[in-house]
């Protein structure tokens, strides 16, 4: 038991990558940015309103300053992320935004102390996987870079989401991300126009995506919480570059989007870089794999 306990954070990260991966997808749809922001936020809060019921008002009540902080960095994530996946391939966007654990890496030696060499040599490799992606010897395109935006603003996120946790309960966390973020987004829905809200076309269609695109994002949220809980977020995030697996396969089998040799390029280059810039809690995941597995095979062999 003690061992399942043990690998139980890893494998919410896995699932938390995966829904990552639906959430990622959903951008792919002709809605506009803004009111596609807006349910990312609003729905998934109202579920959650559902569920907590009076004790929604004890979370609300309960924010931080670092609430507010993180509902910056949320915002810009998810307006860069979204305006880019609509020009890009799913599999650049998705790997852009996985820069976020090298962000966090920087984030964490900013505010905190040094890095070994062999993490830096995982920012530089992932710099060097951005630049394939990004391809600056062609024409600039800004929305690669906006996908980049939004792999440092949602490092800048779970950074900052590693901090509430210590003052807060993974709940909150959650309540809080959703409030915020579905008043800062409504706002920002109405001054771009009220067309927004008239144009939507309510049919059956509209309501299972809506549906998808919410379950998927308050799943990842709630997962990476209760991860997070568990294990430092540094040892963790890495898990979730499997999301770029994921997305690569939605890619070629949903979308039939064309998978540049460079971009897959850069794609391993920055899975790679991740692994450095966690090198030592990769080893120590490894090992709890192995012990897992080692005891599992032993107790199995005293059964029989």
């Amino acid at each position: 038991m003690n061992n399942i306990t043990a690998i139980r954070p890893y494998g919410y990260m896995i699932f938390a990558a995966f829904l990552l991966a639906v959430f990622g997808a959903s951008g792919k749809v002709g809605e506009p940015v803004t009111l596609l922001v807006f349910i990312r936020f609003f729905v998934p809060f109202l579920l959650l309103c559902l569920m907590l019921r009076k004790e929604i008002l004890t979370h609300i009540t309960n924010l931080r300053t670092v609430s507010f902080i993180r509902t910056i960095a949320n915002l810009l994530n998810q307006y860069s992320y979204f305006i880019a996946v609509k020009y890009i391939s799913l599999l650049s966007a998705s790997a852009l935004v996985n820069t976020a654990p090298i962000f966090i890496l920087l984030f964490t030696v900013m505010f905190h102390g040094r890095a070994s060499f062999t993490n830096w040599l995982g920012v530089i490799l992932g710099f060097i996987g951005t630049l394939l992606i990004i391809n600056p010897s062609t024409t600039l395109n800004w929305y690669l870079l906006l996908g980049l935006l939004a792999g440092i603003s949602w490092g800048a996120s779970n950074y900052l989401l590693s901090v509430a946790l210590k003052e807060l309960p993974n709940t909150s966390c959650l309540v809080h991300y959703f409030f915020l973020g579905s008043i800062c987004s409504m706002v920002i829905a109405i001054i771009g126009g009220p067309s927004v809200f008239r144009n939507i076309n309510m049919d059956w269609q509209f309501f299972i995506g809506v549906m998808i695109f919410s379950m998927s994002t308050i799943g990842f949220q709630f997962f990476t919480g209760l991860a997070y809980k568990l294990r430092p977020v540094s040892e963790l995030v890495p898990l979730l570059y499997l999301s770029v697996l994921f997305s690569a396969l939605f890619d070629i089998f949903i979308f039939k989007s064309h998978i540049t040799v460079m971009a897959a390029m850069g794609a391993v280059l920055i899975f790679f870089a991740t692994l450095l810039v966690n090198q030592k809690n990769d080893l120590q995941f490894l090992r709890k794999i192995k012990k897992f597995i080692k005891n599992d095979e032993g107790k199995n062999a005293a059964s029989s």
